[in-house]
């Protein structure tokens, strides 16, 4: 086996990070692209979950819950190919309001996987997690607020977990970023 300079990252990446959320002094910085080039961006830009499904890249995650959210990276290195060469924002949260999903799925008395578990005969539907954590729920049928998505409390901010390829935070409420100061290549 070639050991290559990516794999080593990867290993190093894994074996010292593990689960946690990137932090520095209590704020994960968070990363968002946008569909405009560097050079037609704002300077700031407020990020509404109420607009999730919007765009094209977003479609598909519908298929998994209509839960309203944005979607940010936590290295901005690490993205879906489609981002390359588009204006790139950053925003600081405190890493106290981000529920850490993976740290989750290896506690046996975390409530939230408990709850969804104990609802749906032991499976554990991201959905439900995600109207757990965020709050967010619809509206009863037979009511004015039919079908609408209504924002409740709910246990965090945001919430961290792992795709195949790189690890992002979702966030449930507006997040207000701003144009990175440096723009990838």
């Amino acid at each position: 086996m070639k050991l290559t300079k990516h794999y080593l990252e990867t290993l190093v990446e894994e074996i010292l990070v593990e689960d946690s959320i990137p932090s520095e002094g209590g704020f994960t910085t968070l990363y968002h692209f946008t569909q405009e080039s560097p050079e037609n961006a704002k300077e700031t830009i407020e990020l509404d979950p109420e607009r999730f499904g919007e765009m094209g890249y977003s479609k598909k995650d519908l298929t998994v819950s209509a839960v309203p959210r944005t979607f940010f990276y936590v290295n901005p290195t690490k993205k879906e190919d489609f981002f390359d060469g588009k204006a790139l924002y950053e925003a600081k949260i405190p890493t106290a309001n981000i529920y850490n999903f993976l740290k989750a799925l290896k506690d046996p008395n975390d409530e939230v996987i408990a709850a969804v578990k104990a609802e749906n005969y032991n499976i554990l539907d991201m959905d439900q997690v995600l109207k757990k954590v965020s709050g967010w729920r619809q509206g009863a049928w037979g009511t004015e607020d039919a079908g609408k998505w209504i924002k409740g409390p709910g246990i965090a901010d945001g919430m961290y977990y792992k795709t195949e390829h790189f690890a992002v935070v979702v966030m449930f409420v507006p997040v207000k970023a701003y144009l990175a100061e440096e723009q990838p290549a």
